[in-house]
């Protein structure tokens, strides 16, 4: 019964926000007043209704709606209408009459429903372990990575490296690793998979072998299995895998002294140990997979090496390699068919700077065809901890989670996240309902020589945020944009509260920057950028947005 009641009044606020925003069936846009936009943003706490400026006329209006609403959904449970019934109407008004996406309206849905089962998902990436870490060493090296034997003598005793870790030109330490893994794997018991976002392989670029590199796709792979022997896990190919670094060829038309067969083989060997069903096919060809994980659930993992433009090989030939993005449309094609739904994975998200804008471009077309089932995305790679929210040009369709990294190079806190995500029942939506960031500081740990793995915070309750669909992201990007207090809370788990970072700053261009990449999922359309740093106040350089 309470369910019923949940999808009542789920359904009335549906409706009663249709009348709030001015639209009646059929209608597709709404002109909200700028003063009570505004002021909705710099308030975290209001909900989305209260942003819009009523008249006496239109308060009664909305009144008379809701006590006409009220008394239907009273008939219809008196009349036995089901949950599920009560469910699907409400997603109906929410479509076909708010125009909210599909995506956004599932999560709603979310809030006004029982308690459901969920699952816990952990998500690393950008390990970067230096099995040549030497506590004590030159942490201050000339050098892209230091804190090693072949760093040099420390000029003063602030120049060495710390045992856990350090926040200069240094990777993981083998042990802090391990350390993590260890505190995961006794405090976090409900598990359900992990997702493995690439790079494994520390940053002495210009010193890399194939030798080398295997090995340390071996190992970490072995440390991994070691503490998840009985959870499934799902890992990507990074771009510090390859030797040389980034350079992956087309297959098709690879010499054979840069083809990336020996990398894609080295990975299918590990991979098939940690992926249950795994067709290594795909993997040995170019780096990318499906597969299912439960009935009715799939998850697809892309080489996004294949869109980067620091991958000299697409100077040759930049028109979709490998035919992954045709590949990847077919694949969720599939899913569509056999009422699947989709968590995508990869290294590199679409909105970076220098992704190929053709790769850009289509991969975000093909998430807007089949928002429908492409229910999560999530990527590394930039060691920050961010968010990319894809926009159409009306309105938000998706988001991609980037997760912060485990290496602290350069100034960043070791980092880990866990997601919470719709479980097993069988209207599921797989949507990530909340997510939880922990860290360990390094400073405190260097000074206490001990570990000490927290959380940093959780999505939700930090930003303010009823759930975690596209819109509340899209909504989160413009309350950043006007309110300079949320960004910076923002700022600090961008940086994973690494003390540096944090001591540094986020001047103006930052400030710009950041609002601006949470915004853009498709570097050829910046328009949702400009649309969020144009509401902010007081930052320099900005009339040309004016």
């Amino acid at each position: 019964m309470r369910g019923l009641y949940g999808a009542g009044i789920l359904l009335l606020v549906f409706v009663t926000n249709s009348f709030a925003r001015g639209r009646t069936p059929g209608a597709s846009s709404f002109s909200p007043s700028k003063d009570s936009l505004a002021s909705y943003l710099h308030s975290p706490a209001m909900g989305p209704e209260d942003r819009y400026v009523l008249d006496g006329v239109q308060e009664k209006a909305i009144c008379r709606g809701c006590e006409i609403i009220a008394t239907s959904i009273k008939v219809e449970l008196a009349l036995g209408q089901t949950y599920e019934q009560m469910i699907k109407e409400a997603l109906f008004v929410c479509m076909e009459v708010i125009k909210l996406s599909e995506l956004s309206c599932r999560g709603y849905v979310q809030l006004f429903t029982p308690s459901q089962p969920t699952l816990k998902v952990l998500h690393i990436s950008d390990m970067h372990l230096d099995p040549l870490y030497v506590p004590g060493s030159n942490a201050d090296c000339a050098e892209d990575l230091c804190c090693r034997e072949e760093s040099g003598t420390p000029a003063t005793p602030d120049a060495e490296a710390w045992f856990w870790g350090d926040y200069r030109d240094c990777d993981s330490p083998p042990w802090m690793i391990e350390d993590m893994l260890s505190h995961i794997r006794t405090e976090h018991t409900d598990i359900s998979y992990v997702m493995w976002t690439g790079d494994v392989v520390p940053h002495n670029m210009w010193a890399t072998t194939r030798d080398w590199n295997t090995r340390l796709i071996k190992d970490t792979n072995e440390i991994i299995q070691s503490y998840f022997p009985d959870i499934p896990v799902f890992p990507v190919i990074g771009n510090h895998e390859m030797d040389p670094i980034n350079m992956f060829p087309d297959p098709d038309n690879a010499p054979e002294e840069f083809s990336a067969d020996w990398l894609y083989g080295a990975l299918a060997n590990q991979w098939e140990k940690v992926i249950p069903g795994l067709d290594v096919s795909t993997v040995l060809y170019g780096g990318f997979y499906s597969v299912p994980v439960k009935p009715g659930f799939r998850i697809i993992s892309v080489n996004s090496m294949f869109g980067y433009t620091i991958n000299l090989w697409l100077y040759e030939n930049s028109n979709d390699v490998a035919h992954e993005l045709k590949w990847l449309e077919a694949e969720l094609w599939k899913a569509e068919q056999e009422g699947e739904l989709v968590h995508l994975i990869g290294h590199i998200p679409p909105g970076l700077l220098y992704n190929e804008r053709s790769w850009s471009r289509e991969y975000t077309r093909i998430i807007n065809r089949y928002e429908n089932i492409v229910r999560g995305q999530f990527f590394g790679h930039t060691h920050n901890d961010e968010f990319e929210v894809f926009h159409d040009g009306e309105r938000p369709f998706g988001v991609a989670y980037v997760a912060p990294s485990q290496t602290p190079w350069t100034g960043l806190n070791p980092s880990y996240r866990i997601y919470t995500v719709d479980g097993e029942r069988p209207d599921t939506t797989r949507m990530v309902l909340d997510h939880d960031t922990y860290i360990m500081n390094l400073t405190e740990a260097h000074e206490t020589n001990a570990t000490r793995w927290h959380k940093l915070y959780s999505a939700k309750e930090a930003y303010g945020m009823p759930s975690l669909t596209p819109q509340d992201w899209y909504q989160l990007g413009h309350r950043m944009a006007e309110d300079r207090s949320l960004f910076d809370l923002y700022f600090k788990h961008f940086v994973s509260a690494g003390d540096p970072l944090l001591q540094e700053g986020c001047d103006d261009i930052c400030y710009v920057q950041r609002v601006c990449d949470v915004m853009t999922s498709d570097r050829n359309d910046l328009d949702a950028c400009y649309g969020a740093i144009r509401r902010m106040k007081g930052v320099s350089g900005l009339q040309s947005f004016a």
